[in-house]
């Protein structure tokens, strides 16, 4: 009860200062910051599926290091001791993931995270492949059925494939240090697509290649509403009569997530659909 009335509050504030600018736009604000996706238009789903970005509105490992990365900064900023600071960057990543609904996706990202943490809290260290193996089978022991869960498999597909690839990518090509980080989404884009390839069509009739190219967009601006949405929360909520200005930057960084989604309607070969049985599909 006490999530739900927090869920609600979240969606009027972010009404009030998204939403004063554009209804559709404080619609994706609201899917990113707590998985909430009533509100958004079919068209806009749909253009998101066929683009391969449709994990920036889905609560993922993004939202979740993102949180993480703000809880652990503003703990530095009011200097709370660190292992303080760990253990409360803890305790409200699991609000959180409760906030948030507990998908596949939440758990399998807040489990990793939790554990990620607590280990730094015991001074011990961890790779991001042993925190996956471990939050997996969490999970697991608490549900088998999840083995068998479209969204286990996706999260843990696609995170196993970045988990892997990524770094074998990045070694492999040598660059200079600005291109690190373009070519690491690059590769984790590479890896999950072909990672869940299998998987699209068996789950959704669907298969996209588009999210190579389109989450060089999808992902930065899936940062910019969750960090200004959150922003704009605490400042709609502090000085109401701020509200709609602080709604600017997200809803601005929310129109152009949906305007580069809609651009794969001018690459169409990028993505098929299924229409039948294994085998038979149409491109669109």
């Amino acid at each position: 009860e006490h999530a739900a009335s927090a869920r609600h509050r979240i969606r009027q504030l972010t009404m009030t200062s998204v939403g004063s600018w554009d209804p559709t736009t404080a619609a994706i604000v609201t899917a990113i910051l707590i998985g909430d996706r009533a509100g958004l238009d079919d068209r806009i789903e749909r253009d998101l599926q066929e683009a391969g970005t449709y994990h920036v509105i889905a609560i993922s490992g993004g939202n979740i290091a993102i949180l993480a990365g703000c809880l652990l900064l503003t703990c530095r900023l009011l200097r709370v001791p660190w292992r303080a600071g760990l253990s409360l960057t803890i305790l409200l990543l699991i609000a959180y993931a409760e906030l948030a609904g507990g998908g596949s996706s939440v758990s399998r990202a807040t489990t990793m995270a939790v554990v990620y943490l607590a280990a730094m809290l015991l001074d011990q260290r961890t790779s991001a492949a042993s925190a996956l193996a471990v939050a997996a089978s969490l999970i697991l022991v608490g549900n088998p059925l999840a083995l068998v869960d479209p969204g286990f498999l996706l999260t843990f597909g696609a995170t196993i494939a970045i988990v892997l690839g990524v770094p074998a990518f990045t070694s492999a090509v040598a660059a200079p240090a600005m291109l690190r980080a373009p070519l690491a989404l690059l590769g984790a884009s590479a890896a999950a697509e072909v990672a869940l390839l299998p998987l699209g069509p068996l789950f959704f009739s669907r298969v996209t290649l588009a999210g190579v190219l389109f989450n060089f967009a999808a992902v930065p601006l899936m940062s910019i509403v969750q960090i200004g949405g959150m922003v704009a929360l605490a400042i709609s909520a502090a000085a109401p009569s701020l509200a709609h200005w602080a709604g600017w930057v997200p809803h601005r960084a929310a129109l152009a997530l949906v305007s580069s989604a809609a651009l794969v309607h001018y690459v169409p070969w990028l993505t098929w659909r299924g229409t039948g049985g294994p085998g038979c599909s149409n491109r669109r």
